[in-house]
């Protein structure tokens, strides 16, 4: 998709006003796909020229193409970014019929046996990934993130940093777990030692704290707990280093579980995360905790699981019977 030098020049100050505001990464890459296909729209007008009008169009182009609520959102969102805090003005009323409601859906969940069903059909790191989904409630990029310092072993914690909402919080883990956690701590620690040997052994680090801790970018508690096969350049500062490893293996892995275990349900890796909630909420426990344990700003997100809970027909006599 290629727009003109002007609107380039732009598109780079997207990631300026992204990281001044504190927005992941995940949404800078969002805001700059929509922004760079509005503006290619638009090529023909100047984008200091552009008005609610033009995006009223863009949206209608957008809408007739049957996206969905959420993706037409998620433009609009973009625009507005880019209106408010690029062009620094607003973007104007838009006609309400291009400002969809999305739609309120029931998480898909698994049941407790079918989450296990699904783990020991996996195996190796990928298995112990999924584990870590389901028995702490850990978004996936949380848990391809977590650094070697982040896991207390004797506590039984997981310290989940820089979330979204860029708020800190502390999960559990499955006592389970504390064995095949060690292990992947050892396993870590004899791979930073081999690329200590080779000059390497660098990661990245989050905001300024390669500037205030210069040595931490080489210390085996800041390396990714799950990383990546290859060490690659930094081009900026001309080192190797190894970032953590992709979600889509993780994700191909648990898809290609329910395949074999023949689970019958649209599931992903975030639907372990819908199961632990729920899970949660059968055994008791309250919804506040739930939420602290979750992440979640506020408690009518995670109270949705209460309607999964009660869906059940368990405790329903049919009128026919």
């Amino acid at each position: 998709m290629r727009i003109a030098e002007s609107g380039q020049n732009l598109i780079n100050r997207i990631s300026f006003a992204v990281n001044r505001l504190g927005y992941s990464k995940r949404t800078e890459q969002t805001y700059r796909y929509w922004i760079k296909y509005f503006l290619n729209y638009n090529r023909t007008t100047p984008a200091q020229g552009l008005c609610t009008e033009d995006i009223n169009r863009f949206l209608q182009h957008i809408s007739n193409r049957n996206k969905s609520a959420s993706t037409l959102n998620a433009a609009i969102n973009a625009i507005n970014f880019f209106f408010k805090h690029v062009l620094e003005r607003e973007m104007g009323q838009l006609d309400p019929i291009l400002r969809p409601k999305s739609p309120t859906n029931l998480p898909v969940v698994f049941t407790h046996q079918e989450a296990m069903k699904i783990l020991r059909a996996m195996h190796g790191t990928h298995r112990l990934m999924a584990s870590i989904l389901y028995g702490s409630g850990l978004r996936i990029s949380e848990c391809v993130q977590l650094r070697v310092k982040d896991v207390d072993l004797s506590l039984r914690t997981i310290h989940v940093k820089c979330t979204k909402g860029k708020k800190d919080r502390v999960t559990l883990f499955p006592e389970k777990l504390i064995r095949p956690l060690s292990q992947q701590i050892q396993w870590r620690k004899s791979l930073h030692d081999y690329d200590l040997s080779l000059g390497e052994g660098y990661v990245v680090l989050p905001y300024s704290l390669r500037k205030k801790y210069p040595a931490a970018e080489r210390a085996l508690g800041w390396q990714y707990l799950f990383p990546s096969a290859i060490a690659r350049v930094d081009k900026t500062f001309n080192v190797k280093r190894r970032w953590y490893t992709s979600t889509r293996t993780l994700q191909k892995a648990v898809k290609r579980a329910i395949q074999i275990t023949g689970v019958h349900k649209h599931g992903s890796c975030h639907t372990f995360r819908h199961t632990f909630a729920t899970e949660l909420l059968r055994a008791g426990y309250d919804i506040r905790t739930i939420q602290e344990l979750l992440g979640h700003t506020s408690v009518q997100t995670t109270q949705i699981y209460t309607h999964v809970v009660k869906q059940g027909p368990n405790e329903v006599r049919s009128p026919l019977d």
